[in-house]
C-alpha cells in the first residue's frame, strides 16, 4: 500500500535530481525586479520573472519558495524514508499477531 502523494519513481527522480544539480542552502537578493537566486556568493542559480510592480509581494514570496526547496526536498525524503521504516514494521508486526 502506498499512500504517499508522489510515485515512488518520483521519488527516485527527486533523489537522482538532487544528486545531480546543484546542492542547497540556496538564497536571494536584489530588488525585486531583478531578484537572483544565489547557491553561494559567487554562482547564480536563476534569475527570477517578476510582475513588472504589479504584485510585489508575490515576486519575493516566490524567490523565498524556491530557495527552501532543497531543505524541502531533504526533509521530504527523510520523512518518506522513516514512513517506509514504519510501515514495514508494522506490517512486520501484524503478520505475528
Amino acid at each position: 500500500m502506498n499512500d504517499s502523494p508522489i510515485s515512488p519513481e518520483a521519488v527516485a527522480q527527486m533523489v537522482a535530481d538532487r544528486e545531480a544539480g546543484t546542492p542547497g542552502p540556496w538564497h536571494f537578493d536584489g530588488p525585486v525586479w531583478n531578484q537572483i537566486v544565489w547557491t553561494d556568493g559567487d554562482n547564480r542559480l536563476c534569475f527570477m520573472a517578476h510582475s513588472n510592480g504589479l504584485n510585489d509581494d508575490r515576486d519575493i514570496a516566490n524567490a523565498s519558495r524556491i530557495t527552501r526547496l532543497p531543505d524541502l526536498e531533504a526533509a521530504y525524503l527523510t520523512l518518506a524514508a522513516e514512513n517506509a521504516t514504519l510501515r514495514t514494521q508494522l506490517a512486520e508486526r501484524d503478520a505475528t499477531c
